[in-house]
């Protein structure tokens, strides 16, 4: 595995991590916002406009693990660039698991997102919100309790939002 950081003068940076097997060649299209760029609109999803999807988590776990960490540094130099900009981490699990374990599961991501947040990027406190739905905002409802889903379509439903809430 690599990380790739890439750089050019008047642009935010941007990376991704590259996994390799053998000899193989590798092409990687990177998208960089402009500098002079002005913050996203009140209601955005920063984790399509910086391309952070999936935050991964571990099985029932909320540890941020370090391809998260690398995605997670772009929303701090979102907010780091935008100094009265404010956000909300909306966590969601599955449904796979106990409604109540879920709820639980998916406060304890968002409070461990919000806190690398806090901690690594130097972040007021008073600028970011951490909240977890667990399974009460299911994208693929299909999946919901008792849904015969693939564990791709389980996927959809565990996401992690960063939504713009002030600016």
């Amino acid at each position: 595995s690599y990380t790739i950081l890439v750089k050019k003068e008047d642009y935010l940076e941007g990376s991704s991590i590259l996994e390799i097997i053998g000899k193989e060649n590798v092409e990687r299209d990177f998208e960089l916002a402009y500098k002079d760029e002005p913050p996203y609109e009140v209601g955005t999803d920063l984790a399509y406009k910086l391309d952070l999807i999936p935050i991964n988590f571990g099985s029932n776990k909320w540890n941020i693990r370090p391809e998260a960490a690398i995605k997670l540094d772009k929303i701090i130099a979102y907010m780091q660039r935008f100094s009265t900009v404010k956000i909300a981490v909306n966590s969601h699990t599955d449904s796979r698991g106990s409604d109540s374990y879920n709820l639980r599961l998916s406060e304890n991501r968002a409070k461990a997102t919000v806190d690398y947040i806090v901690v690594k990027g130097n972040i007021d406190r008073s600028r970011i919100t951490g909240k977890g739905y667990g399974e009460t905002k299911l994208l693929n409802k299909k999946c919901g309790n008792g849904g015969k889903c693939t564990n791709e379509e389980h996927f959809q439903n565990r996401r992690s939002e960063f939504i713009v809430v002030e600016y």
